[in-house]
This record gives structure tokens, sequence and C-alpha cells, in this order.
């Protein structure tokens, strides 16, 4: 089968999806095509400004320490690298810090609560 007809198949076959536009790329080549009549596509999304600050370690999730106000309030503004909290674990802390500096959005974690390694605690918006 030569190269024309292939790309002939691809598109009958294309035509019978809900598919507008197609890009295939390996390596260097590749090719793109639009089928006739198919409406716009869409304009790009914006990228993503939420950077997560996670925990690093399994433990219980602290607003402050011991005797200090720690609450977090969303729509609050934070600097990179300053203290959102602390995981207790096993006798001893792990800070959890502010991924960059922004307006903290999403408090996803309560005082108090167990948390896992990795999990996301706040997200904040740069």
């Amino acid at each position: 089968m030569i190269v024309e007809d292939r790309f002939e198949a691809v598109i009958r076959w294309a035509r019978t999806t809900d598919l507008a536009e197609v890009s295939y790329r390996r390596g260097e080549s590749g090719v793109d095509f639009r089928i006739e009549g198919a409406p716009p596509a869409p304009p790009p999304m914006p990228a993503c400004a939420l950077t997560p600050a996670r925990s690093s370690t399994v433990g219980i999730y602290r607003a402050a320490a011991l005797g200090l106000s720690g609450r977090l309030e969303e729509g609050r503004q934070v600097r990179e690298g300053e203290p959102l909290g602390q995981i207790e674990a096993g006798g001893r802390t792990e800070p959890v810090k502010a991924p960059s500096s922004g307006k903290l959005v999403a408090v996803l974690i309560e005082d108090g609560k167990p948390v896992e390694y990795g999990q996301t605690l706040f997200f904040v918006q740069s």
C-alpha cells in the first residue's frame, strides 16, 4: 500500500468519528490534517498557575505549634517558603512550606487530621 492510500484510509476513518483535527509526530517527521467542515478548535486552555503544597511525611497535620494560632484563610497572600503548618511524625515535626509566592486558594486539611506522604494540603496561585 502506498503512502497516499494510507492517508486516504486514515482520513476516511477520521470522518466516521467526532475528530476534527489529527496530528501525528514520530521523531522529526509527522503529519497534520483537519477534516473539512469540522467546527473550529476551541482556544487553548491557559496555563495552570496553581502549585500544590504537599506533605513530606506521614503524620498529623498541625496548623501551628502548640499554644500558637495558625488558622490559614483562603485568599491570604503567602511568600515562598513561608510556614503553612507542620506535620507531627514520631515525636518530631516537619514543616509544611508554601511552594511559591501568591494567593492561598485552597486549604484542603484541618488541624489535627492525619496526612499521607505526598498528600496535597494547600494550593497556591502564583
